[in-house]
């Protein structure tokens, strides 16, 4: 996870330092809880306008000194149509900490970066995001449609809604009980009678697509304005070079035609392709896995140490680090990365490696943001995830065949970034995503097991000596 360290230190190099916007309320209750090393989530929430509902939080999450080890972190509110009066202030603050941090004492630019597939908490995260002055915001894993236009009526400080994807929502259609399920926020309501509400600036909006063709879908059907795109068709096929630059010129050819500025990802994100992408029209990179391992990452110290061995290892031995595709819980693959490390990773345990056969019941789902919305049969919304226990996920309607392989995603990052929790059984993997190739050792130089940020931007930029 890309935290505001890390979003930070790229920034203040003269790049763009994205933030990761997913999960962030869970991200701040339980730094709080560990004690808040460092007082950096304190320092921001004294900043927050607002400061009954700085406090609130406060009151609620943190603990001084720390929870015990061991210890279970308090959990959160489970995301739903309707988050509540406490969630939603979570998650306001939470986003306005992380950008806050990002942006303090200097002058960069910091983008955050959300998921349109998890919904329900994109209203308030979005308006911490806007009210902490966040320049971008970038989303990707689905069609943005409703974004543009809800950015822009947050900055005009008024109510605004968005159009959620619920599954099953169009059966009734042509009877009285279709409905449109929307979320909704309100910066007055949220101000209440504690004063004016400020003016927020509109952030750029790029749109993190798959194709050219989905990204010129998508600026047919906005309701607003977007800024730009990230193209993420640049993957190698079975880990394979061929073709790779061909397929990008023509990508990056029906983006000049559109005249819409744009990024290119997915494999182009590694040192080499920078000159490659610009020639090619676009205004840069966009680089992950990269960064997931530098020292101002959020990924759990021991976990990155014992990645760059493994990447030295393979290198050593003439193979390389391929990241593989697994199916997660939502309806695209995430590749990940296998690393034995005290106990297997990336969730490769008995307890989580099966599917339909739930493997010792050991499946759980109580953090919810990968949950499927869904419309149950008396016309309510429900919540449902392939990686709950199967018993439970096939009392709401879901498919048996859904259930094989998939795995919590929501649990894994968390302990990525060390705030899992403790549970009675079972170990509760890690997820280490990566781009379908690894390679850390252009970034080291020879400076032992680890590297910087700085050490990645000089890199792409060919300023290594």
């Amino acid at each position: 996870m890309a935290g505001w360290r890390l979003a930070k230190a790229v920034s203040e190099l003269g790049q763009l330092g994205v933030v990761s916007g997913t999960g962030l309320a869970v991200v701040l209750a339980r730094r709080l809880q560990a004690g808040d090393p460092g007082g950096h989530m304190r320092r921001a929430l004294e900043k927050f306008p607002v400061r009954g509902v700085a406090e609130r939080v406060l009151q609620r999450y943190f603990v001084s000194g720390g929870i015990g080890e061991g210890e279970k972190f308090r959990l959160t509110p489970l995301p739903q149509l309707e988050l509540g009066a406490a969630l939603t202030e979570l998650t306001v603050v939470a986003n306005w900490a992380e950008v806050y941090l990002a942006k303090e004492d200097h002058d960069g630019v910091v983008g955050i970066e959300y998921m349109e597939n998890v919904q329900t908490p994109t209203l308030a995260s979005l308006y911490g995001a806007m009210l902490a002055g966040v320049d971008y915001v970038l989303m990707g894993s689905g069609m943005p449609v409703f974004v543009p236009g809800v950015l822009e009526r947050i900055a005009q400080g008024v109510p605004t809604e968005l159009a959620l994807e619920v599954t099953g929502q169009d059966e009734g259609q042509a009877g009285p009980e279709w409905q449109k399920f929307v979320s909704e926020f309100s910066p007055v309501k949220f101000w209440g009678s504690v004063g004016e509400v400020p003016e927020v600036k509109r952030p750029a909006f790029l749109a993190m697509v798959g194709s050219a063709e989905l990204a010129a879908a998508l600026w047919k059907k906005a309701d607003g304005r977007i800024d730009g795109f990230v193209i993420e068709a640049a993957k190698r096929e079975g880990g394979r070079e061929d073709n790779l630059d061909e397929r990008i010129a023509a990508e990056a050819e029906k983006m000049r035609e559109m005249g819409m500025p744009f990024y290119l990802g997915g494999d182009y994100g590694e040192p080499g392709k920078l000159v490659l992408a610009l020639s090619e029209g676009a205004r840069g990179v966009r680089v992950e896995t990269a960064f997931a391992f530098c020292q101002e990452s959020g990924v759990e110290e021991d976990l990155k140490r014992r990645m760059i061995e493994k990447c030295l290892a393979q290198s050593e031995e003439g193979g390389e680090v391929l990241a593989e595709a697994w199916p997660s819980p939502v309806s695209w693959p995430y590749e990940v990365l296998e690393l034995e490390v005290a106990g297997p990773v990336s969730q490769e345990t008995p307890a989580h490696k099966g599917g339909a056969e739930g493997h010792g019941g050991a499946r759980t789902c109580d953090l919810g943001f990968m949950r499927e919305l869904y419309r149950k049969d008396d016309g309510t919304i429900g919540y449902r995830c392939p990686g709950e226990p199967v018993d439970k996920y096939l009392q709401k309607g879901g498919k048996i065949e859904d259930t094989v392989g998939r795995k919590c995603v929501c649990n894994a990052m968390f302990a990525t970034i060390g705030l899992g929790k403790a549970r009675e059984a079972g170990v509760q993997g890690v997820l280490v995503t990566a781009d379908r190739k690894v390679d850390v050792a252009p970034y080291l130089a020879g400076s032992g097991l680890s590297y910087t940020a700085a050490d990645v931007v000089a890199e792409f930029l060919g300023e290594r000596e």
